[in-house]
């Protein structure tokens, strides 16, 4: 569980099942290399499940969901 700020920060492009396509979140207050290293510890069954925490909401990121750096290309 990750204390942050949502909807400012580090664009993140999010798919994987439940996901209807593609959606863009933003995140401030964890770095960049966190993302990194989850991202490469992701084989089955390994995997980080990721809850953000921001002002009483709360975002689940379960180790399904492929996260990738970078706002969505237009």
């Amino acid at each position: 569980m990750l204390g942050c700020q949502l909807e400012q920060g580090l664009p993140l492009l999010l798919t994987g099942p439940g996901i209807d396509g593609e959606i863009e979140i933003q995140v401030a207050g964890v770095p960049e290399s966190f993302w990194i290293v989850r991202n490469e510890l992701t084989s089955y069954p390994l995997g980080w499940d990721v809850f953000l925490v921001h002002d009483g909401q709360v975002l689940a990121i379960p180790r399904s969901t492929e996260v990738n750096i970078g706002p969505r290309s237009h």
